[in-house]
């Protein structure tokens, strides 16, 4: 379970994420949220950023954020795919740290909102971390802050379609990690 300092500290990595240019030049990507401890008392939230490629299915190439996402779990293995590859990356920079554990994914892409009837360029980055909460973080391209949503509860009918593929790509990335 996530302590309240540490989902501060995600929500605060979510906001610095969203709103980083270089991150954000080529959208849409992935991040994979995890902690490491610096101290015996600080812990550092990290990043590892994955861009989805397109993937064909039986309607043709898939461009959306939802069909990226099932991309990346799509006939994954303990050792083959793109999340097993990124566990080992993770690892790589980690090492053996200490207190290393996957916190959160997240989605990243930009978006259009219809507010008074007329279309609005914004920044959507939709996450979930292990304990289950939904994160909404909405930037609209005006704006130099994000409206931020915290959902405690599971709710199906206000929860974004990337949810459920995020849900299952933080599952096996920590199963994956729990392995390392």
């Amino acid at each position: 379970m996530l302590t309240f300092p540490t989902s501060h500290a995600l929500t605060d990595a979510l906001i610095t994420a969203i709103q980083t240019p270089d991150l954000t030049a080529r959208l849409p990507i992935v991040l994979f949220l995890y902690e490491v401890a610096d101290t015996d008392t600080e812990h550092l939230i990290r990043c590892h950023v994955v861009r989805p490629r397109h993937s064909s299915g039986a309607e043709g190439l898939d461009t959306t954020i939802v069909g990226r996402l099932e991309a990346l779990t799509r006939g994954h293995t303990d050792t083959q795919g793109p999340i097993p590859a990124l566990m080992a990356a993770v690892h790589a920079t980690t090492g053996d740290a200490p207190g290393f554990r996957m916190l959160a994914c997240a989605a990243l892409d930009d978006d259009i909102v219809i507010a008074a009837n007329e279309p609005h360029g914004c920044r959507r980055l939709d996450a979930v971390d292990i304990d289950g909460r939904v994160y909404q973080l909405t930037r609209y391209h005006a704006e130099t802050h994000p409206i931020v949503t915290v959902d405690d509860a599971d709710e199906p009918r206000d929860t974004p379609a990337t949810i459920p593929a995020l849900q299952n790509a933080l599952k096996i990335a920590v199963r994956l990690a729990s392995r390392v």
